[in-house]
């Protein structure tokens, strides 16, 4: 993860506006990247149980 901090420092210090959008949306990616894959990766599992026919209450443990 060291090395993606590296990138957007170098990101950061390019000047522009579009340069800056650039930088600021690279960084949303990297952040909102991991919540967004677990968040999938729940929905997934709450699918598969759903056509397995495990109970309700069972869901909502997960």
């Amino acid at each position: 993860m060291a090395g993606i901090g590296f990138e957007l420092k170098r990101l950061f210090r390019r000047k522009g506006l579009f340069a800056t959008m650039r930088a600021y949306g690279y960084a949303g990616i990297v952040c909102t990247g991991p919540m967004l894959l677990g968040v999938l990766l729940q929905v997934g599992i709450l699918v598969l149980c759903g056509l397995w026919g495990v109970g309700r209450g069972n869901q909502d443990l997960l």
